[in-house]
């Protein structure tokens, strides 16, 4: 009787040894967490979790996409936790943090309008005049004056944005990369002051870098510093299009 009783106690003891090992083995699976896609503001555009295999395991690389509505650019990403390869860029990894992940795409917008003759496109700021290259055939008015002191100077306009180089001008010439403005820009008669540009290895360099068969006027730019190579100028670069009633002063150099 007592070696029956001592085999069953030996039975139960491999088998509460073997559930332990076995509730051992699951507690060390890896643990997953959500990534959770959002936009800022509702309605400017959606975010993509292209890998779509949440939940994830911490470190765990993710690719990530961002597109824009009519009237939005896309700004940058952002997360309480986690890493981006580039937050600046509209697809770019996302390596995921140990714990839930909530990424927010940001987009931005104009002052208002929808872009077309009757409802142009509003510029109050920077940020607002460097959407233009995302809507490059539209058409826009410029609202108020820009200076140093407007909104997206420093990140945009400075001497220091853009690692020195200034202005990014609006308007692409390249062999391969050709895309010119073809919109309408009307200045209102306001003016555009403090533009910095030191792009000295580059052509159609100005705030409009290529302009054709677009239409630029009413716009006055003042107080410019301009550096290129070839088809430099404070307003338009490289110049197909029509300027009409608008003026520039400052310094512009280049080759021609």
């Amino acid at each position: 009787m007592l070696d029956k009783l001592d085999c069953h106690v030996k039975r139960l003891g491999i088998f509460l040894i073997t559930a332990a090992l076995i509730a051992g083995m699951a507690s060390c699976a890896p643990v997953k967490y959500h990534l959770i896609m959002g936009t800022n503001p509702v309605g400017g555009g959606n975010a993509t979790d292209l890998t779509n295999a949440s939940p994830y395991s911490a470190g765990t690389v993710v690719s990530i996409k961002a597109v824009a509505t009519a009237g939005y650019w896309f700004a940058n990403w952002t997360a309480p936790a986690g890493t981006f390869a580039n937050a600046d860029a509209a697809q770019t990894n996302f390596t995921m943090p140990a714990q839930n992940a909530a990424v927010t795409a940001n987009f931005a917008s104009f002052a208002g309008g929808s872009g077309t003759e009757g409802e142009p496109y509003q510029i109050a700021d920077w940020y607002q005049l460097d959407g233009v290259r995302n809507y490059l055939d539209s058409y826009f008015v410029l609202v108020n004056d820009l200076d140093s002191s407007t909104a997206g100077y420093t990140e945009l306009a400075s001497p220091t944005a853009n690692d020195g180089k200034g202005w990014q001008p609006i308007g692409t010439y390249g062999h391969i990369d050709d895309n010119p403005f073809t919109g309408t820009f009307d200045g209102q008669e306001y003016e555009i002051r403090d533009l910095f540009i030191h792009r000295p290895d580059e052509e159609s360099v100005g705030l409009f870098g290529w302009v054709m068969p677009g239409v630029i006027k009413d716009i006055g730019m003042v107080n410019v510093t301009v550096t290129g190579n070839l088809q430099v100028g404070g307003l338009v670069g490289n110049n197909f299009g029509t300027v009409s009633s608008s003026y520039s002063s400052g310094d512009v150099s280049g080759i021609a």
